[in-house]
């Protein structure tokens, strides 16, 4: 049977709703790089006899499905490729592991459907997909996924809210208000006004973007501009 192909809407809900975090190392995993672990391996569903005994010792139901909400996690690269296909013994840490997932789990699938039927935020994800596809980061991708880090500080679990957005390696949203929004970027921490269509003098001469400025400094591309 093929790999489960996720959608950038169930990737994006897995993530929010487990706080950002791996699973397995709890440390903060960005977006572009998590990877989605299926806690009872996908590999199981080639061999049902196998998957009925897993499900049985893990106290699954008979209806467990091994592609749902109910079994995916947010995993750093590292500790997914460490656990691949291990499957878990039986023990009151991985009886947790699967409880809060089934806890979550309709949220989860909420979350994924909101970012689907909401034209803005949908759009905001396709925008975002090819950001982080392509490692660019303008203005343009700036206003796009506004939608969609407004609707990210509204889900957000409380134990991530005091944490940066952190799409990628190179590129953070620290925090947004009615008035500024917060970026760290390659060249360092700046600010740019929430607007979706800043004033012209916020364009960086350089990249032409108006992504966020500490000083004089672009902290997109770095451009130094004291005019």
């Amino acid at each position: 049977m093929g790999k489960y192909v996720f959608s950038v809407s169930e990737r994006y809900a897995i993530w929010v709703v487990h706080a950002e975090k791996c699973y397995i190392c709890k440390k903060l995993v960005e977006f572009d790089r998590m990877q989605v672990d299926h806690v009872i391996p996908e590999a199981l569903l080639d061999k049902p006899l196998q998957l009925k005994l897993v499900l049985s010792e893990l106290g699954r139901p008979k209806d467990f499905r091994v592609n749902s909400f109910d079994n995916w996690l947010p995993s750093c690269q590292s500790c997914n490729a460490f656990k691949n296909n291990t499957i878990f013994e039986s023990s009151p840490l991985i009886q947790l592991i699967l409880q809060r997932a089934a806890e979550k789990s309709e949220a989860a699938r909420l979350f994924a459907e909101t970012t689907i039927t909401k034209q803005r935020v949908s759009k905001a994800i396709g925008t975002l997909k090819m950001a982080l596809e392509q490692d660019i980061f303008n203005e343009e991708t700036l206003s796009a996924i506004e939608p969609l880090i407004d609707l990210h500080l509204t889900h957000r679990e409380i134990t991530a809210r005091n944490e940066p957005i952190v799409l990628a390696p190179l590129f953070q949203i620290l925090s947004q208000d009615s008035h500024i929004v917060i970026v760290k970027g390659p060249y360092g921490i700046g600010g740019r006004p929430s607007s979706p269509s800043p004033h012209s003098g916020w364009d960086c001469p350089n990249c032409g973007t108006s992504g966020a400025w500490n000083g004089t400094r672009c902290v997109i591309c770095g451009h130094m501009d004291d005019d």
